[in-house]
């Protein structure tokens, strides 16, 4: 930017006026200075970006998370912003996967061909009820959807993630006794219309007791309530809450802790 002073007075005053908007270089062979503002003036201003229209689009639509028990539903949207009609195949398919997205499980998929008219939208349910993906969801709980449409030898895409809610351990601890005692009780209502079975606890003072080795506990009803109670010592003053871990055949582990 040049410097008003230093230039002649015509370009002084413009200098003035338009702070900031004079450039000016040397000149080549002469040592003066030359004005080459106009040289960027007349490049055209760059054009305000737009957001590419997708002429055919997927879209999903769930609850973000669902209770352990209750039906996975979701709807899938087809858009057709196209001029003319699209003969397409949607398939839609929900899985049970990890954080990492390995060993997938494949709990339904469903497939449709479908025929739209120009600038039309149609929606297509999917859903998994309890019974289809209990026995497949990883302790993380993720359930994964998907929705691939063919159309021509294009694709459009979609992927969205439900989280189960997996239930928590209700544990409660009596106060430390003189001799270190921990009296506990932990209870778990079955959230499931089916039994539960091979049912197996598990239940540790850190710092006090090794990790103990899962204990046989019986079965639960359609909807039942699981209850333990036992009592464990605290050789440890370090030790600071008690852990316990449930475990059956038709559901991942739950567990929960209690402060001492």
């Amino acid at each position: 930017i040049a410097d008003p002073r230093t230039l002649p007075d015509g370009d002084s005053q413009r200098a003035r006026n338009e702070c900031g908007k004079l450039i000016v270089t040397e000149s080549i062979g002469t040592g003066m200075m030359e004005d080459i503002t106009g040289n960027y003036k007349q490049r055209p201003m760059p054009m305000a970006r737009h957001a590419k229209e997708e002429l055919v689009k997927v879209k999903l639509q769930h609850e973000k998370s669902v209770p352990l028990g209750q039906p996975i539903t979701a709807a899938c949207i087809v858009l057709n912003n196209q001029e003319k009609p699209l003969t397409a195949q949607l398939t839609i398919t929900v899985t049970s996967a990890t954080y990492n997205n390995r060993f997938p499980r494949t709990i339904t998929t469903k497939v449709h061909n479908i025929t739209m008219p120009a600038r039309g939208d149609q929606t297509f349910q999917v859903a998994a009820q309890p019974q289809d993906y209990i026995k497949k969801i990883y302790d993380e709980g993720m359930i994964t959807i998907e929705a691939n449409l063919k159309y021509s030898n294009e694709l459009a895409y979609a992927r969205s993630l439900i989280t189960i809610q997996i239930p928590k351990l209700n544990i409660d601890v009596t106060s430390i006794g003189r001799n270190g005692e921990v009296h506990y009780n932990v209870s778990m209502k079955n959230p499931l219309a089916i039994p539960l079975t091979s049912c197996e606890l598990a239940v540790e003072l850190p710092g006090s007791t090794r990790f103990l080795r899962p204990t046989p506990a019986g079965s639960v009803q359609p909807y039942g309530v699981f209850f333990k109670s036992g009592s464990m010592v605290r050789t440890s003053t370090y030790t600071r809450e008690l852990n316990a871990a449930f475990h059956c055949h038709e559901m991942p582990i739950m567990s929960g802790h209690r402060s001492l």
